[in-house]
């Protein structure tokens, strides 16, 4: 992946560089997107509850977790080309958003309730544009390394505009 990109990976090519069959490849995974999402899902598994006592805090953790996912050299240069798998193939599309999506916005769900109960924000009713924002730019950048870097500067604004409206919509 990282010295030929996505597309230019083949599960002959594959198999012959670990030594094994393509049949044994093809008995573990459909195909290259999938190999790709088990390897994302291998490194970059569930999310973790950061539970700081803070939106902005929380936010901040769990979207600096995700710029480390996105500004992963392997995830780099696997996006656009898994990305596009997506679309033709709706059981991946739903192994990727059960394993990477769902319970991110899970714990948004969470992040968020916490924080109306403890009066930083007032209960929010559709928690789930605030994983789009947090993933929009890191996608982006990822797949448009041109536009800017994926840092910590980034993570920054994503969450304060993402709190700023929180609290916009609280007031």
């Amino acid at each position: 992946m990282l010295e030929h990109g996505f597309a230019a990976l083949s599960i002959e090519g594959i198999a012959r560089r670990v030594g094994t069959t393509r049949p044994t490849v093809y008995r573990r995974y459909s195909g290259i997107p999938s190999m790709v999402l088990s390897i994302v899902l291998a490194r970059f598994g569930p999310a973790h509850d950061p539970w700081t006592d803070s939106l902005h805090d929380d936010l901040l953790t769990v979207e600096q977790d995700l710029v480390a996912a996105f500004d992963d050299p392997f995830v780099r240069a696997s996006l656009t080309g898994f990305l596009d798998s997506l679309h033709a193939d709706p059981e991946l599309a739903d192994r990727f958003h059960e394993g990477f999506v769902e319970p991110r916005r899970e714990l948004i769900r969470r992040i968020l309730d916490r924080a109306a109960d403890r009066g930083e924000i007032r209960p929010v009713t559709d928690a789930s544009w605030v994983l789009d924002v947090l993933l929009g730019p890191l996608v982006l950048r990822a797949s448009m390394t041109r536009i800017g870097r994926i840092d910590a500067a980034l993570a920054r604004a994503t969450v304060d505009a993402i709190v700023g409206e929180l609290r916009t919509r609280s007031a």
